[in-house]
């Protein structure tokens, strides 16, 4: 959830079951201030991405369990406190009870990833993933300003700030795109190219 969303650990850990609507119609996620821990407190209705079918497959998949086997309803914790199966195991045991504070279940996240023999990273990483993936998609400037209102930004500028930053072989690659006009261009834009080609080739 945290690679579709974005959603801070901190938040994640004080989610309940309510606050989470994933359907072919909805896509939200809902974090009231007044009862899930937010940024400076603020309310965020996010969006949950729809990056790979595997991540809703992998969400919808867990939903079931916390449903069927945790018998948990929708004013319960939306994520459970876990542990390890046993000691150096990678396999996380869930209960009933809420997580109390986000080092454990951030602990959790990098053992994981160090489990799949990727480096150990925080789980931060996962929201510039999620950034990154949602602004790699985007095609318009509008579209961007709704990524950042999902992920609980004010401004379309303050979130590519953050999370807008590109390696040289990236950078190089976006560059030689919007020269060749792979990204898409308006029929208004498409007529004002034609017009400059135009006065270049009286």
């Amino acid at each position: 959830l945290m690679a579709q969303t974005g959603v801070r650990v901190g938040s994640l850990i004080t989610l309940r079951g309510k606050d989470l609507q994933l359907s072919e119609e909805k896509r939200i996620l809902d974090m009231d201030p007044r009862e899930v821990h937010t940024k400076f407190s603020k309310y965020i209705r996010g969006r949950v991405f729809k990056f790979d079918p595997a991540f809703d497959d992998a969400i919808l998949a867990y939903l079931r369990y916390r449903k069927e086997r945790l018998r948990l309803g929708s004013l319960q914790p939306l994520f459970t406190k876990g542990r390890t199966s046993r000691p150096g195991s990678s396999e996380v045991v869930l209960s009933t009870d809420a997580w109390t504070n986000a080092s454990s279940p951030s602990r959790i996240i990098a053992d994981r990833f160090e489990a799949e023999g990727l480096p150990r990273f925080p789980a931060h990483r996962l929201r510039h993933a999620a950034a990154h993936m949602a602004m790699g998609r985007a095609s318009s400037a509008f579209e961007i300003k709704a990524i950042a209102q999902s992920f609980g930004h004010a401004t379309a500028s303050l979130i590519l700030g953050t999370y807008g930053d590109f390696s040289d072989s990236q950078l190089d690659e976006i560059i030689v795109r919007i020269g060749m006009g792979a990204t898409g261009l308006s029929a208004k834009e498409e007529q004002l190219i034609g017009y400059i080609r135009q006065l270049n080739n009286p």
